[in-house]
């Protein structure tokens, strides 16, 4: 379990690797991660590395436009708290990343921003969340392969994952105005099937947000771990 010593949620998030790409998972349930669809190409079959443990993982369900993919591990990972999903996200909330890009050579790597655009469209149109990142900054960034499929996460909850980024037009490899779009939770748990964990998360700064951070959110995330996903 985490504490104030350890990363929130990197023991859930894990490096896959194929022929053509690189991109980061995270767990869902003991036994379903959640990525792009781009990560995992055209392969119904992938290996995930959680932190030196790897296990075999099929391609269940995907949809391309909206760039997500469920797996569904063939052994359970047990020990590590799945990621909860919400439904969606509040405007300026702070987002926690954790991936795995190319330049980390199978590292983790931390990254955090602000949620600009909450319910916006990608520059294919599909639905999508603005994110800003200083580690993304244009002008200042390494290029970002490797970090599709990473997580974003607002108060412990997953509101979406990393897709794609605006590319600089002087170097496509790195993202201009350090933009990056997201796939929002929403269209998560529609490949999913299922409920929210928590119909939507607000930012700090907001005034519900301090009830939505009593009782009745703990409980709603603990509904969340004990489902059958």
């Amino acid at each position: 379990m985490a504490d104030e010593f350890t990363h929130p949620f990197s023991a859930a998030c894990g490096l896959i690797v194929t022929e053509k790409s690189q991109g980061t998972g995270y767990l869902v349930s003991p036994d379903k991660v959640v990525t792009c669809d781009h990560v995992v190409g055209q392969q119904d079959k992938v290996t995930i590395d959680f932190d030196g443990t790897k296990r075999e993982a099929m391609v269940l369900k995907r949809d391309e436009f909206t760039d997500c993919a469920i797996l569904k591990l063939t052994q359970p990972l047990e020990g590590v708290v799945p990621l909860p999903v919400a439904g969606r996200c509040g405007f300026r909330a702070l987002w926690d990343g954790y991936g795995f890009p190319g330049a980390g050579k199978g590292a983790g790597v931390p990254l955090e921003g602000l949620v600009l655009n909450p319910s916006g469209k990608d520059d294919l149109k599909a639905p999508a969340l603005a994110l800003k990142s200083p580690e993304a900054a244009a002008g200042m960034s390494t290029p970002l392969h490797g970090f599709s499929g990473s997580p974003v996460v607002v108060k412990g909850v997953v509101v979406g994952h990393i897709k794609r980024y605006i590319p600089d037009p002087d170097d496509p490899r790195r993202s201009a105005y350090g933009i990056i779009y997201a796939t929002p939770s929403s269209e998560v748990l529609k490949l999913l099937g299922v409920e929210p964990a928590i119909p939507s998360v607000e930012p700090f700064h907001s005034a519900p947000a301090a009830e939505a951070d009593g009782e009745r959110v703990l409980k709603l995330l603990k509904r969340w771990q004990n489902a059958d996903l």
